[in-house]
């Protein structure tokens, strides 16, 4: 008799059978696996997360043009407020009437029809002394000092808010646009009239000959840029008035005047302000 006997090999069978599988041990971690899934899982994976990166990035480019125009409406809304407030500005469409820009790429050439000019970005619409003076605060100054210049600057931007008033309305009716013109005229007049007749008060500072001096320049080119806004202003007048067109070269020459007779106002009382700070 064999001396394996059916007994052991069923043993030995049984043995081997009833031994589990061990599966392998998957290890997961943020940024890898070693699921064997892994490697059937294809590229869906990649495909949605750039479909998705790229909805990400359309959307914000979309809410920030939104943004963007926001802004854009918000400012224009502020622009307009101001230029209704204070009656400086510009008619809403300029060189309409002309057809074209009148400056041209060779800058302003021949004659011009009063009612361009009133639609173009004259200095008297835009200059006035507050916008060209450097000091905001005045601080460091006496008060007698500073109330001074606060003054001239106060009713400089009164007379220019008159004119350009009457500038637009120019501009927006022609049929009564030597009369609109005629009361700008009248404004800078006013001004002039107003300037010049003031005196320099006497100034609790130490050195009162040198900040009185001070003054007294300022007032003296306030006066003149208001002389100078009226010779520009007397152009449109004279035109209007004889139907006739402007000179363009004429036109550019006032208007270079205004801006720098109001710049050296500016820097007058800026000169002002310096003088007497530390007295």
């Amino acid at each position: 008799m064999d001396a394996s006997s059916p007994a052991s090999d069923a043993n030995q069978q049984g043995g081997s059978a009833n031994v589990p599988a061990v599966a392998a041990r998957v290890i997961e971690s943020a940024s890898a696996t070693t699921s064997p899934d892994n490697a059937n899982s294809g590229n869906a994976a990649y495909i949605i997360t750039g479909v998705c990166l790229a909805i990400m990035v359309a959307i914000s480019m979309l809410f920030a043009n939104a943004f963007g125009s926001a802004l854009e409406l918000i400012a224009g809304e502020v622009e307009d407020d101001i230029y209704d407030d204070y009656g400086i500005g510009l008619p809403s469409t300029p060189y309409d009437s002309y057809g074209q820009d009148p400056y041209g790429s060779q800058g302003i050439q021949g004659s011009l029809p009063v009612s361009v000019v009133l639609n173009m970005s004259l200095a008297p619409y835009t200059e006035t002394i507050d916008a060209n003076l450097p000091a905001t605060d005045y601080s460091g100054t006496p008060a007698d000092v500073r109330d001074f210049v606060r003054t001239i600057v106060k009713d400089d931007g009164t007379y220019a808010s008159q004119v350009a008033d009457e500038l637009n309305a120019a501009a927006r009716d022609e049929s009564a646009q030597a009369e609109h013109l005629q009361n700008a005229l009248a404004a800078c007049d006013a001004a002039v009239s107003d300037f010049s007749a003031r005196t320099v008060p006497e100034f609790d500072v130490r050195d009162a000959d040198t900040v009185n001096q001070s003054a007294t320049t300022a007032l003296a080119d306030v006066t003149s840029r208001w002389q100078a806004v009226k010779q520009e202003i007397q152009l449109l007048a004279d035109a209007s008035g004889s139907g006739s067109e402007v000179s363009a070269s004429d036109l550019t020459d006032a208007d270079s005047s205004v801006s720098g007779a109001t710049y050296d106002a500016a820097a007058s009382l800026d000169d002002l302000l310096y003088a007497s700070a530390g007295n």
